[in-house]
């Protein structure tokens, strides 16, 4: 069949593998359960990898993005299932193989909002991240962030000194009580596993889109936020103006509006979604593995 690479996607939640050729058609794509060892061990995540069905054959080259990669056990984990599949292996965070489906593994930068978000850069051999920080401290525009906002809105609202909002409205469904100590009782719950409050993201944007107040402040609040970041990425590495600067995650598509035009008139630069699943990010940035190997062989 020719030369196939392997690119692998491990959360959470599921696992993805993508086999493309050299001229970058793809020839297959399977999805699995939860791969992230952080979270649900190494016995299940090695589970999932077998049941994608994928390690039967072989590959010029494989990228792996996972959920955990920056910690050595969880890359030597991966090494040892993968490494028998290509004399070419690179296990990389989820983060890079998401910048790589934006910039093809060009030079360029990307944020990704989600539960928490991430910024992530590359130029050459300048690298930068920022965020990432999980959610006990809660990551600039990410759906952690926004959902304790939330609260503490429909807190101030609920004990009197903060304005009217329908967010309070909001946080009273999702945590099933009608007053601020009921509140207070559901969120500090020990079940209550705080990555939950993400469910509240969607809630504030909507808010925010409807002329309230609090929700407005809270968007605004981290699109500053955001815009920093963004900037700081960019000037860091020092990307030319033509270079890809985009959104992805399941929250980007609602954080675009807020950002474009305003990044646009700040820095003349265009803000794109990436339209890439992370896995063909991996895929792609393993054939471009095997094809530098070639070059660095031919001088």
């Amino acid at each position: 069949m020719g030369v196939k690479f392997l690119g692998v996607d491990g959360g959470g939640s599921s696992l993805r593998a993508l086999v493309i050729d050299e001229h970058g058609h793809h020839l297959r794509y399977v999805e699995g359960g939860p791969a992230n060892v952080l979270v649900v061990g190494a016995e299940a995540a090695r589970r999932s990898w077998g049941d994608l069905g994928v390690a039967d054959d072989r590959y010029a080259a494989v990228v792996a993005g996972l959920a955990g990669a920056d910690r050595p056990w969880v890359q030597q984990f991966w090494q040892t299932l993968l490494g028998p599949l290509s004399p070419l292996v690179s296990i990389r965070g989820d983060y890079e193989i998401a910048w790589a489906s934006l910039t093809e593994g060009r030079a360029g930068c990307l944020a990704i909002f989600g539960t928490g978000s991430v910024f992530y850069g590359e130029h050459h051999k300048r690298r930068v991240r920022l965020g990432g920080y999980g959610w006990k401290v809660g990551d600039v525009g990410s759906g952690i962030r926004l959902g304790t906002a939330a609260i503490r809105a429909a807190l101030a609202n609920l004990e009197g000194y903060g304005p009217e909002t329908v967010l309070t409205h909001s946080v009273r469904d999702w945590a099933q009580c009608d007053t601020a100590s009921g509140l207070l009782d559901a969120i500090y719950r020990p079940e209550r596993n705080w990555r939950e409050v993400s469910e509240l993201a969607a809630s504030v944007f909507l808010a925010a889109q409807q002329g309230d107040g609090a929700a407005q402040a809270i968007m605004a609040k981290e699109r500053d936020e955001i815009l920093t970041c963004l900037t700081h990425c960019v000037a860091k590495l020092d990307l030319s103006m033509d270079a890809p600067v985009g959104l992805t995650g399941g929250l980007a598509s609602l954080w675009y509006p807020w950002l474009q035009d305003v990044w646009h008139a700040t820095t003349g630069r265009t803000l794109s979604l990436s339209r890439r699943a992370p896995v063909e990010g991996a895929a792609l940035l393993a054939r471009e593995a095997w094809s530098q190997k070639g070059r660095d062989k031919n001088g």
